[in-house]
């Protein structure tokens, strides 16, 4: 069975977002199952964009290990339905 991992970039947990979170988690668990890890994310400025996303970069890839996958996920991104994803992920073919 494939290991899936969840890693959340955050500076403020809000708790109406754990606790969807927590839901969700618990109903896909049984499928499969996700280990969920939240990394800080640093406070900086607008200004400061670009930086903040190297630092979260850095901090990402420093969670990866030999042969893993990584899928990120971006609100501006391709929107795929549930049988699309599925299908992406189960093909690795994009």
């Amino acid at each position: 069975m494939t290991s899936i991992g969840l890693l959340i970039f955050q500076h403020k947990t809000e708790k109406w977002a754990e606790d969807a979170a927590e839901i969700y988690l618990k109903k896909i668990t049984p499928l499969n199952p996700i280990e969920r890890k939240i990394l800080k994310s640093p406070i900086m400025s607008r200004e400061e964009r670009d930086k903040k996303l190297k630092l979260e970069s850095d901090l990402l890839l420093k969670q990866m290990k030999k042969g893993e996958v990584l899928y990120l996920f971006d609100e501006k991104a391709k929107a795929y339905n549930s049988m699309e994803f599925s299908s992406l992920l189960s093909n690795k073919n994009f």
